[in-house]
């Protein structure tokens, strides 16, 4: 859970997709770009999902690669504590 303003938490959760889908409430890290992680040689990555591309990148040894199937990081559910 995330912190989210005062008395509010914030549940995230991957979401699997592909091939571009932007799962309902991604977590949008600006301009319609979303947090996602994918495999990449073994490893899962933190990445980018572009709306505008349809396509997830991860990035290692300096290159960026493109990923078809990869996981959203999305708003499952929020919860008031006061």
């Amino acid at each position: 859970m995330a912190k989210c303003g005062s008395g509010y938490q914030m549940t995230l959760s991957w979401i699997p997709a592909e091939c571009g889908t932007v799962p309902p409430n991604a977590l949008d890290a600006g301009g319609k770009v979303y947090v996602c992680r994918a495999e990449h040689d073994g490893e899962i990555l933190p990445g980018k999902l572009m709306e505008s591309t349809h396509s997830a990148y991860v990035s290692a040894n300096g290159k960026e690669y493109e990923k078809l199937v990869y996981d959203a990081l999305c708003q499952t559910g929020v919860s008031c504590n006061h």
